[in-house]
Parts: structure tokens; C-alpha cells; sequence
């Protein structure tokens, strides 16, 4: 997203928001840099099933 788009969101009312993992320094650097604020942390799972389905979708 740009920084013209987020200054066009931001005029018209609307909160734009983005996700980074905690460890992801470098993104959290760059989206403070134009302008973002962290707001709350997260977090996140992935669950995975590990069954015989699960193995015949990735083959």
C-alpha cells in the first residue's frame, strides 16, 4: 500500500491496519516509518491436520 493510498484512506475516515509477525523486524520498522503505530499484538496459531486426507491434498 502506499503512502499516498494510506494519506487517501486516512482522509476519508477509514483506519487502515496491517499484520507482521513479532519477529519481523524489518517489515515493523518500515510500516512505523510511514506512519503505522501498533495498536495491539496478536497472536497467532496454524493448525494443521495431519491425516490421510491431509496427505492426499498435498500429493
Amino acid at each position: 500500500m502506499s503512502v499516498i493510498a494510506l494519506d487517501a484512506s486516512s482522509s476519508c475516515g477509514e483506519r487502515p491496519f496491517l499484520h507482521a509477525a513479532a519477529t519481523n523486524a524489518n517489515a515493523i520498522r518500515l510500516y512505523e516509518w510511514i506512519g503505522f503505530t501498533l495498536r495491539c499484538r496478536t497472536v497467532f496459531s496454524l493448525v494443521r491436520h495431519t491425516g490421510a486426507a491431509a496427505l492426499e491434498e498435498t500429493a
